[in-house]
């Protein structure tokens, strides 16, 4: 008769090894954003939005499509609003400004390609 096998243990990981791991993991997820937001910049979109109209208005202000912001504006005034926006420092970036107000709008295009405030001048009423 041949002795028996005790049955296979689950295998464990010494503790050491699995902080080591953790650490590892933690330190390439750093690395990896660092190389991967290199190539970006920050610059700043000032946003003038005049009121050409006879009355008060409340206008939204978006970015590429994504609201940002809603300003009052009184009869007769320019209101300004910064925001900032990330772009690539080998290609630059299209930001589409564009303001609303009921079925008021006016929109521009600016090119951004170096951290710097670019002003975009609109216009309501």
């Amino acid at each position: 008769m041949q002795p028996s096998l005790p049955p296979p243990q689950p295998l464990r990981l010494p503790r050491r090894a699995i902080v080591v791991a953790v650490v590892l993991l933690v330190v390439g997820g750093i690395i990896g954003y660092l190389l991967g937001s290199a190539g970006l910049l920050q610059a700043t979109l000032r946003v003038d939005v005049e009121n050409r109209s006879a009355s008060d208005l409340t206008a939204q202000i978006s970015v590429n499509g994504r609201a940002r912001q809603t300003l009052a504006i009184p009869t007769g005034q320019t209101v300004s609003a910064d925001f900032r926006v990330t772009f690539s420092t080998a290609e630059g970036a299209f930001f589409e400004v564009r303001a609303t107000a009921g079925a008021q709008q006016d929109v521009d295009t600016v090119f951004v390609d170096r951290p710097a405030t670019f002003v975009v001048s609109l216009a309501l009423g």
